[in-house]
């Protein structure tokens, strides 16, 4: 469940101030001030005030999220009714050069492509299936959405990769997405869709999609994003289900404009027993910011859980977004590690990742509507059932315990991460223990992380409105 648990501490992080930093022990329960314990504890605050003002250094992403801005108005703008007559062209490119197998023709191969099939379609019997290429069928394909229009302009045998555009001819603008596929046609061979319910499609992967997002205004041109997507077999597999294969999925992309940000690494790999595990990482300018590791255990979720987990789709698009690649891949359980600008880390024991996610979520909305105390108690203690967590502070080689109490900083209760250090008693959170300026260089950052995360949301809620439009438009 990788990305799903990365989304997951990334709320941490975010949801409502998540990680404050007030006081839960009275000061006369402190050790003495040159015990063992105190220094350890001041060794981290110091370090971690230093951490800090070099982190607040990095709170340009909202700047550096303009990007995502752009994309997001471009895929808004995307008419999907006007996809509708051109329909046939694209089925009929998808079909041209896509040749009917037959099963019984793939000699060895035949036991692994209808196990890949049935864990594609588990209710669905066939003895042919169109393979495509989707390079042959995607390449020299161009789509153009105009503003005020309802035709689309659909060309072939346009340049060599798939490209869509958006022009709007009053504001002499134009946006565009284009697709390159790199690499030999010997990629994984992946179950994807039935043909009006008819034939299964298998769909041939090169072995790399890179794709450019530009934007121009009048003469004026910029490069906003790259980046690339790979998706590669087991070894000696040719074909692979999403659910029941093994498989691994790796996603890069940068931005130059008007910084550079990168995810210089987001690589998911996909176990046949439906484990997942993965890393991923985000640099600006070089520099790590942010590093999280993930490894998912335990029994997937059973029907009744499924539909209790519903309630996710109305927290907001990323929770939405959650839950439904949750019902693919539903580890209840897992572990999980976040470092922080390379030095702060934390190692979670996750035990219902829903159950947490389901919670971050209710507090994001408690939040924006002042909660009472209960009510943020609650949330806190589901929290706490759902994940146990340690720090390290690499640079000191401290560790420490955590836990996660409702805190009310500045007139607000929010959940707030606790730590207890050896020779303490008590988990105190560091908001009262830190100075006025950590205080504010723990907010900025806060902030620089919580406005990417609203961008990525409204971005998340226009992809998940394009898809059902293009779905109703397609009668799929």
């Amino acid at each position: 469940m990788k990305k799903l648990n990365l989304w997951m501490l990334t709320a941490i992080l975010t949801v409502s101030g998540g990680m404050t930093l007030t006081s839960c022990t009275d000061k006369s329960d402190n050790p003495v001030e040159d015990s063992p314990s105190v220094q350890t504890r001041t060794t981290f605050e110091n370090q971690l005030s230093a951490t800090l003002d070099k982190a607040v250094r990095y709170q340009n992403l909202p700047i550096t999220m303009h990007a995502t801005d752009v994309l997001t108005e471009f895929i808004e703008q995307l008419n999907m009714e006007a996809l509708s007559p051109q329909i046939g062209q694209i089925i009929q490119s998808v079909l041209t050069g896509s040749l009917p197998q037959t099963f019984s023709t793939l000699g060895d191969k035949e036991a692994e492509a209808r196990e890949a099939l049935k864990n594609t379609f588990s209710d669905f019997q066939a003895e042919q299936f169109i393979l495509t290429d989707a390079n042959k069928v995607l390449s020299g394909v161009s789509m153009t959405f105009t503003e005020g229009e309802k035709e689309m302009k659909y060309e072939t045998g346009i340049g060599s990769g798939l490209t869509i555009a958006y022009q709007n001819p009053k504001k002499n603008e134009k946006s565009e997405l284009k697709l390159n596929f790199t690499g030999a046609n010997d990629g994984a061979t992946l179950f994807l869709a039935k043909m009006g319910n008819i034939i299964p499609v298998a769909v041939q992967f090169p072995q790399a999609i890179s794709f450019t997002f530009t934007h121009a205004q009048g003469d004026s041109q910029e490069e906003l994003m790259t980046g690339a997507v790979t998706l590669n077999a087991a070894e000696g597999k040719k074909f692979i289900s999403v659910k029941g294969s093994e498989w691994t999925l790796g996603v890069g992309a940068n931005s130059a404009s008007p910084n550079r940000y990168e995810l210089p690494m987001a690589i998911m790999h996909h176990y046949a027993d439906g484990r997942v595990d993965g890393e991923a990482g985000l640099a600006i300018n070089d520099e790590i910011v942010m590093y999280v590791a993930i490894q998912s255990q335990g029994n997937p979720y059973d029907d009744a859980k499924m539909e209790e987990y519903k309630a996710l789709r109305e927290k907001g698009p990323l929770f939405a977004a959650f839950y439904e690649v949750l019902s693919m891949f539903n580890s209840q359980s897992g572990t999980a590690q976040l470092k922080v600008m390379g030095d702060l880390e934390f190692d979670l024991d996750v035990k219902d990742v829903a159950q947490a996610m389901l919670a971050l979520g209710s507090a994001r909305q408690l939040y924006d509507s002042n909660p009472a105390k209960e009510d943020m108690d609650k949330l806190t203690a589901q929290l706490n059932q759902s994940f146990t967590f340690k720090v390290k502070q690499l640079s000191t080689n401290i560790e420490g315990e955590g836990t996660l109490v409702t805190a009310n900083i500045d007139g607000i209760f929010r959940p707030s991460v606790a730590l207890r250090f050896k020779g303490e008693t008590d988990y105190k959170v560091m908001w009262e223990q830190m100075s006025e300026k950590d205080h504010a260089n723990y907010e900025s950052l806060l902030k620089s992380f919580d406005e990417p995360g609203r961008k990525l949301e409204k971005l998340f809620k226009a992809v998940k409105q394009k898809i059902g439009e293009a779905r109703n438009a397609i009668h799929f």
